[in-house]
C-alpha cells in the first residue's frame, strides 16, 4: 500500500493553509468594502432629478393677397437647437438661481451649485419639443427650479407671440365689423333693388335700376372677401395654429430619489470588494507558482 511521504503531506497542508488564507482575505476585503459603502452612505446626500417637456411657441398669419393666393402659413416663434442652446446658457442658470432665491454657485451653497450645474435642456424627437431635467436636494426644490426655469425661458417667446395675437384679433374684429356692415348695405340695396323693379314693373333697364344693380355687384364682391379674410384670420388665432410656449409634460418628480441608498451603497461595496479580493488571491497564487516553477529550474 502506497502512503504519501512527508514531502507529499507538507505540499498539500501548504494548499490548504493558502486556500484558507486566500478565502480569509477575499472575505476581509469584501468587509472592509462594505463598511466603506456605508460610510460613503453617510456623505451622500439623496438628490432627485425632475424632468418635463417643454414645446416652442408656433404664431400663423393669413396670406391672402391681391392674386386670389389664400391660406394661412405657420411658423415656430423659436427654432429648436436655439432654445436649448439659450436654456443651457450659463446666464439663464443664474437667472434661474436669482428666480429661486439662491446666491452664485461658487458661493458654497450647495443647493445652488447643484441646479446650476444640472438644469440641462436637449431636443426631442419632434423638431418643436425640448426636454429639461434639473437635480436639487429635495422633491419639491426640483421641480420649483424647472418651474422657474420655464418661466424665465418662455417670456422672450411670450413678447413676441402677445403682440402678434394681439394684431390678430384686432384684424378679425375690424374685419367682421366690416363685413357686418358690407352685408347691411347688400341687404338694404337688395331691397330697394326689388321695390324699384316691382314699382317700375321689371324694367332692368331703368338706369336708376342699373345704378343699383352695379352698387349691389361690388358690395357683393366685397363681401365674398371679407368672408375669405375673416375666415382666414379665424383660422390662424385658432389654437390649433396659434399657441404660446408651453409645458405639455408637467414637471414630473419622482417620489424616491435618484441617489442609492445606504443598504446598495453597503451591497456595492461589498461586491467590489470581494472583486478585489478575489483579483488579489488569484494574483497571489500567480506569483507564488511562478516563483516555484523558477526555483525548480534553479535547482
Amino acid at each position: 500500500m502506497h502512503h504519501p511521504t512527508a514531502a507529499t503531506r507538507r505540499a498539500s497542508y501548504g494548499l490548504v493553509t493558502q486556500a484558507t488564507g486566500s478565502i480569509r482575505q477575499i472575505i476581509l476585503i469584501g468587509v472592509f468594502g462594505a463598511l466603506a459603502g456605508g460610510v460613503v452612505s453617510f456623505f451622500v446626500q439623496p438628490k432627485w432629478v425632475a424632468r418635463m417637456t417643454i414645446q416652442v411657441g408656433q404664431v400663423s398669419l393669413p396670406q391672402g393677397n391681391s392674386s386670389g393666393q389664400g391660406g394661412v402659413k405657420s411658423r415656430s416663434i423659436e427654432n429648436q437647437l436655439t432654445a436649448v442652446d439659450r436654456y443651457n446658457l450659463p446666464a439663464m442658470h443664474l437667472r434661474v438661481l436669482n428666480e429661486l432665491g439662491l446666491p452664485e454657485p461658487d458661493s458654497g451653497s450647495r443647493d445652488a451649485k447643484v441646479v446650476f450645474d444640472t438644469l440641462t435642456a436637449m431636443p426631442a424627437r419632434n423638431p418643436d419639443l425640448i426636454m429639461v431635467q434639473v437635480s436639487a436636494y429635495s422633491r419639491d426644490a426640483a421641480t420649483e427650479a424647472l418651474a422657474a426655469s420655464f418661466k424665465l425661458f418662455a417670456a422672450p417667446n411670450q413678447a413676441i407671440f402677445d403682440p402678434v395675437v394681439n394684431d390678430l384679433k384686432s384684424q378679425l374684429a375690424s374685419t367682421s365689423a366690416k363685413l357686418a356692415q358690407a352685408e347691411q348695405d347688400y341687404a338694404r340695396i337688395s331691397a330697394t333693388l326689388q321695390s324699384s323693379t316691382a314699382q317700375r314693373n321689371a324694367n332692368t333697364s331703368d338706369p336708376r335700376n342699373v345704378l343699383v344693380t352695379n352698387a349691389a355687384t361690388l358690395i357683393n364682391q366685397q363681401i365674398l372677401g371679407l368672408r375669405e379674410q375673416a375666415i382666414e384670420l379665424q383660422q390662424a388665432t385658432s389654437p390649433l395654429l396659434t399657441y404660446p410656449t408651453r409645458v405639455v409634460e408637467a414637471p414630473y418628480t419622482p417620489s424616491r430619489s435618484n441617489t442609492p441608498g445606504a443598504a446598495l451603497l453597503v451591497a456595492i461595496g461589498g461586491a467590489l470588494g470581494l472583486l478585489i479580493g478575489v483579483a488579489l488571491a488569484m494574483r497571489e497564487t500567480v506569483m507564488r507558482r511562478v516563483a516555484a516553477t523558477q526555483q525548480k529550474h534553479s535547482s
